[in-house]
């Protein structure tokens, strides 16, 4: 193996390194937003049982 190749090697590994971590980090975020999300729905689940519907869907057509 010659010189450039250990180098390109080692490039190749330092990319797969910061790419594996930053897949991490999304994984994550993904799981917070998803946590967020539940967290809302339920809320919202609360008050529409409270209060009645809060979103419905439009009938004009510029809504589409």
């Amino acid at each position: 193996m010659d010189k450039v190749d250990k180098q390109e090697l080692i490039k190749l590994y330092d990319k797969l390194t910061q790419l594996t971590k930053e897949n991490g980090n999304l994984q994550v975020q993904n799981a917070e937003y998803s946590h967020i999300v539940g967290e809302l729905s339920e809320k919202l689940k609360q008050y529409d049982a409270k209060f009645g519907r809060v979103f419905t869907k439009g009938t004009s057509s510029s809504t589409r």
